[in-house]
């Protein structure tokens, strides 16, 4: 009888193939669809389609899953705060609905989280370098004739690049990571992004001396002299980019106090508009910004900040506790970023937190690819932090990928 009863109690865990293939299908119709539709002329409605699809199979695969009780709870305790920003929202039907599909996309993570094993999670972090490359030079193909009309699209392709090149270190086999690298970095440059590109470099550079062998001694030893004999070539080369986007400098210097004025006005205009309605926010992905942020004239845009776009968006008490993950986030990146030999993906997480720092994004864009590995990392590291331990120690077996039984 208590075997029956058990029997009964197994359920189906994940089947990592899936998830894989998954993954690469969005993230060819996600920039298809979305990133690339102004190019190719594909009605938004095609998109839109795209993205319920997603969010529904994904909620109805993980269906027969439940929720730590934990979980369900913070779930519950944030749910009214979201009723209140829907209701008080500029375009109630409209924040209703994203934040509907939010959810359910969130609780699927939640769930796959829950279900993934050490070995299915190592597999899994094997193949991101080359889905966000896929996604790079599919966007760049898309946008290629016409890349410099639009500001948005080179800053996606500098994110997803830039994600891709610090995922490339990830790759055990020296040949094929240094290929994709060398391939972000080129898509890297055609983005023109100047932010994602300093930061990528930095963030690899950072972990390639936190890394530091003795036997590698020769190696820093000479990009040090390359970098001194160029220098005057890497100048050039950061004022190029500078200049730009920067139309009416002619120097790197005003160049820099350009860029930096523009952003200070979006801060300062977006504060503005926060404090308008601090406590209840104007909804999440509503036009707040209409007739309010411009830089061009007729062309509205964000505060391309994601940490003050969350405060206008979805007001002061949900911010807040978007503020503790990013805080908890950080704090077990800088507990244990020194202790792993593998440290890429702690590294990939704190190049999200500083590039939302300069983009619209954080953690309610779902759209892209990078914003959903983003927010899957950084639901491993609160929920299951010892995946990320354990990343670095044991190698993917045949038996962790298969379909393995989990009880409720």
């Amino acid at each position: 009888m208590q075997q029956r009863i058990n029997k009964k109690r197994v359920i189906k865990g994940i089947h990592i193939k899936s998830i894989i293939i998954a993954l690469y299908v969005i993230a060819v119709l996600y920039t298809v669809f979305n990133l690339g539709s102004e190019y190719l002329g594909i009605p938004g409605l095609f998109y839109q389609g795209i993205f319920t699809s997603t969010v529904l199979v994904s909620f109805l695969y993980t269906i027969k899953w439940s929720l730590h009780k934990k979980t369900a709870i913070q779930i519950l305790c944030i749910l009214p705060l979201i009723g209140f920003n829907i209701y008080w929202s500029i375009d109630i039907k409209d924040s209703a609905l994203y934040w509907f599909f939010w959810l359910l996309f969130l609780i699927s993570l939640l769930k796959i989280v829950q279900q993934i094993t050490p070995a299915q999670f190592d597999i899994l972090l094997k193949h991101v370098p080359y889905v966000l490359l896929c996604t790079s030079i599919l966007l760049l193909v898309f946008s290629w004739p016409r890349i410099n009309e639009s500001l948005p699209t080179k800053n996606s392709l500098g994110i997803l690049s830039g994600a891709s090149f610090i995922a490339s270190t990830s790759i055990k086999k020296k040949n094929l990571g240094l290929l994709i690298a060398v391939l972000s970095l080129w898509v890297l440059n055609k983005s023109d992004s100047r932010s994602s590109m300093a930061f990528a470099l930095a963030i690899v550079s950072l972990q390639q001396l936190m890394n530091f062998h003795v036997k590698h001694l020769g190696v820093y030893i000479i990009g040090l002299v390359l970098v001194v004999a160029f220098r005057q070539n890497i100048f050039n080369f950061i004022e190029d980019k500078m200049l730009k986007k920067e139309f009416f400098a002619t120097n790197l210097k005003e160049a820099i106090e350009s860029a930096q004025s523009e952003r200070t006005m979006l801060l300062q205009e977006g504060w503005k508009i926060f404090k308008e309605r601090p406590i209840t926010g104007y909804g999440l992905k509503t036009d707040y910004q209409k007739g309010r942020l411009s830089i061009v004239e007729g062309h509205f845009t964000g505060v391309h900040n994601g940490y003050l776009e969350t405060l206008i968006e979805v007001g002061l008490f949900l911010s807040i506790f978007i503020g503790f993950i990013v805080l908890k986030v950080l704090y077990e990146i800088l507990k244990h970023i020194r202790e792993q030999k593998n440290n890429t993906w702690y590294m990939f997480l704190l190049f999200g937190l500083i590039r939302a720092y300069g983009e619209s994004y954080l953690y309610f864009n779902i759209g892209n690819m990078f914003s959903i590995i983003f927010i899957f990392l950084t639901i491993v590291l609160i929920k299951r932090p010892e995946l990320f331990l354990s990343s670095n120690k044991t190698k993917s077996v045949i038996q962790g990928a298969r379909k393995i039984p989990i009880r409720a």
